[in-house]
């Protein structure tokens, strides 16, 4: 037992040493072991909502060399900012105010690599889902909500893209 036990100690003080030179190594390259992102809060763009600021913060590296994630923040006006919801997104827009006391905000979740969704929140805490099917579609609506004007669906918004696209003969053009 004593040839086994010295064995065991052995492998873990060489185990040690290699591990503190491997984190020396790369503290002189100028890197780390273990990756943080780097962060930035865009609260510029943040909007006033149940007595707390809302805001994005974006998420650059980490384990994944060039990910980029957003996550939704809010900060009570004394106190720590905290994750809003656990979705990780890849692109956003808002967060904005609607003239029925409601947050909308909109983006693309990690899961869904093409899907853009805007999503409200009540004062009551109720989150509503609607579909949009692209950026252009979600910073139009996210205008119109500021401007007080109702939330369009995405088939109408397709109808009126199509029209504007292609539209019909005029009998006044004739």
């Amino acid at each position: 037992m004593g040839q086994f036990a010295l064995g065991i100690r052995s492998l873990l003080v060489k185990s040690t040493i290699f591990v503190v030179l491997a984190a020396l190594l790369a503290w002189a390259l100028g890197g780390t072991l273990f990756p943080k992102p780097h962060v930035a809060e865009f609260r510029a763009q943040s909007a006033q909502f149940s007595g707390e600021t809302w805001y994005w913060r974006l998420l650059v590296g980490g384990k994944n060399k060039g990910e980029v994630r957003w996550n939704l923040m809010r900060q009570p006006s004394e106190g720590v900012a905290r994750v809003a919801e656990e979705t990780d997104y890849i692109e956003v827009a808002g967060p904005v105010l609607g003239n029925d006391g409601s947050l909308y905000y909109a983006g693309r979740a990690h899961d869904s690599q093409r899907e853009w969704q805007i999503i409200s929140r009540d004062a009551a805490g109720a989150m509503h889902t609607y579909a949009m099917p692209d950026r252009l579609a979600v910073e139009q609506q996210l205008g119109r909500i500021q401007a007080g004007l109702p939330l369009q669906g995405a088939s109408m918004i397709l109808q009126q893209r199509a029209r504007v696209l292609d539209p019909s003969s005029n009998p006044v053009d004739e």
